[in-house]
């Protein structure tokens, strides 16, 4: 007998429903029956073998992808990272086996750490017994850093157990006798219970609601700098003002600094993790950092995924060669050893690269540097860059178009795009202000058509 899936239910009150529909005497039992697996359906965070339970469920509750996007918390851990990433983990769960998974999801070393006792509100339990005639163990409750029901706004109260006389893992239900026994935040003033409130509504939309567009790292950072400029907490050059953002957050949070994990988070040592989340990350955070940024900057996740998707409409998409524009104009370089090796492989009838190696100067520096005061263009022997193909390199530059591109094109290297641009007169200025316009075009566009859309 499979119960209905309740709202907001997850799979481990699922099977505890099962198992006292089965009456079954041991829950290992019942695990066996779902999921093939006397362990599998026990663990009321992350379940595995969902291949199994659904075989044995005849896909009375969708596929395996469903059921972790649906009844587990892994979507809040995977929100902030790569799509594959998410994939991967689902089907780690799908597998007979998951080991180590807590460690693929990198809980153990983030401030959360990987044991997560079971939390439920009294009054949604009322509730739930008179709208489905049974109390459950709600998704948004048992997420990291959650201590208060959003709904409610009460502090919620957790299990210390889930074994029974033997010591064996067993199925228990929030309204069961003795089950929660203590409160899980002692001493909370009103005005912290309040921000408790607010992040637990912000990690149920976490949980709930997908990010607008897919996830990238650098929109993610542009985002969260978009939103330190509107706070004041960036410079004119960009940068973050760290002293005021670490004040901004101790002072936003000062009430609720004594409860795990805002703890740790907050310690002297580890408040840096929350600045270097606005830098240039280099790895994987947990989703609390994320949810403590969002609140501070944003203050909900709607305006947050309303930047997000603004971010990526107005971000350029430009390849690198936009980080190789400067606004300084390149300064002529005198080199009186370059004009004389010139002058003398004239007088005397000799090649320059003679010339050089007597002189004790580089070739290819004499030709930069003569080019680049807008001097002599030297007319050299074709190797594998003949003229007419270096007469398309200069068609190509002037007309703006990125060094990289035209090196995918004509099938030369990049440094060889990069001299004939240098070593032509003049042409490095002409490809500078074509490249200019282009990409200020190509944004223009971008812009119209995001008015155009909103």
């Amino acid at each position: 007998m499979l119960p209905v899936l309740l709202p907001d239910m997850t799979l481990y009150s699922l099977c505890a429903c099962a198992h006292r529909l089965s009456d079954r005497s041991c829950a290992s039992e019942t695990s066996l029956a779902l999921f093939g697996n006397t362990r599998a359906g026990l663990l009321q965070d992350f379940p595995y073998a969902l291949n199994a339970f659904c075989s044995n469920t005849c896909d009375a509750y969708g596929s395996a992808s469903d059921i972790v996007l649906r009844t587990t918390t892994l979507p809040y851990f995977t929100r902030f990272r790569p799509g594959n990433v998410a994939a991967e983990l689902a089907e780690i769960l799908a597998e007979p086996e998951a080991p180590q998974f807590k460690f693929s999801l990198g809980l153990h070393a983030s401030p959360i750490g990987a044991k997560f006792p079971l939390r439920a509100c009294e009054q949604c339990a009322d509730e739930d017994i008179r709208e489905h005639g049974i109390a459950y163990w709600h998704r948004r409750h048992q997420l990291p850093g959650v201590w208060a029901c959003q709904k409610h706004t009460t502090p919620l109260k957790h299990s210390p157990f889930r074994f029974d006389r033997r010591r064996r893992s067993c199925y228990i239900m929030p309204r069961d006798a003795g089950v929660l026994a203590t409160s899980s935040v002692t001493g909370l003033p009103d005005a912290g219970l309040g921000t408790m409130v607010r992040l637990a509504a912000l990690s149920a939309d976490i949980l709930d609601t997908p990010l607008p567009l897919e996830y990238k790292p650098e929109r993610l950072r542009n985002t969260y700098l978009h939103g330190l400029k509107s706070q004041g907490l960036l410079t004119r050059q960009g940068r973050v003002r760290v002293q005021e953002l670490i004040k901004l957050l101790n002072d936003r949070y000062q009430n609720i600094m004594d409860f795990p994990p805002f703890d740790w988070l907050f310690s002297n040592q580890h408040i840096q993790g929350l600045v270097r989340l606005v830098r240039h990350p280099r790895s994987e955070f947990h989703t609390t950092y994320h949810l403590l940024l969002i609140d501070t900057l944003f203050s909900g996740w709607s305006h947050f995924a309303m930047v997000y998707e603004w971010e990526a409409a107005i971000l350029p998409s430009v390849d690198d060669d936009l980080c190789a524009i400067r606004d300084v104009a390149i300064q002529p370089v005198q080199d009186p050893r370059a004009e004389a090796a010139v002058l003398k492989a004239d007088n005397e009838g000799r090649s320059i690269s003679s010339v050089c190696r007597e002189i004790g100067i580089d070739y290819q520096t004499v030709l930069r540097k003569l080019a680049a005061n807008g001097g002599i263009s030297i007319i050299r022997r074709p190797k594998v860059l003949t003229e007419v193909l270096r007469l398309s390199v200069v068609t190509a530059l002037s007309a703006g178009k990125s060094q990289q591109s035209i090196s995918k094109s004509t099938g030369l290297s990049r440094s060889t795009v990069d001299r004939i641009c240098v070593e032509t007169p003049g042409l490095h200025a002409v490809w500078r202000s074509a490249r200019h316009n282009r990409i200020r075009d190509a944004e223009r566009r971008k812009m119209t058509n995001y008015l155009r859309k909103h």
